[in-house]
C-alpha cells in the first residue's frame, strides 16, 4: 500500500500506549489514559504526543516554526 500511496503516512500509537506490546485500560501506576472506550484523555495524549512529534519530524511533516516545548503542555509526574 505504501508504494501505491507514497504521501500516506501511518502512525501506530500502540508503541506509545502499550507497555511491552500489551495494551491495557490503565498503565503500571494505575492511571487511566482513556476518556472512554475509544478516546484518549489528557494523560494518554501527553504520552503519545512526543512519539507523534518525532514521527512527523522524521518525515519532514512538522513545521520548524513550532518549538518543541510548545508540544508539551501537560507535565507528567
Amino acid at each position: 500500500m505504501a508504494s501505491a500511496h507514497p504521501h500516506v503516512h501511518v502512525f501506530d500509537p500502540a508503541a506509545s500506549l502499550c507497555a511491552d506490546g500489551t495494551c491495557s485500560s490503565h498503565d503500571r501506576q494505575g492511571n487511566l489514559p482513556y476518556r472512554d472506550r475509544d478516546h484518549l484523555n489528557e494523560l494518554g495524549v501527553a504520552r503519545m504526543a512526543e512519539d507523534f512529534r518525532r514521527f512527523l519530524a522524521a518525515r519532514g511533516l512538522l513545521s520548524t516554526a513550532l518549538p518543541e516545548a510548545t508540544a508539551k503542555t501537560l507535565v507528567l509526574h
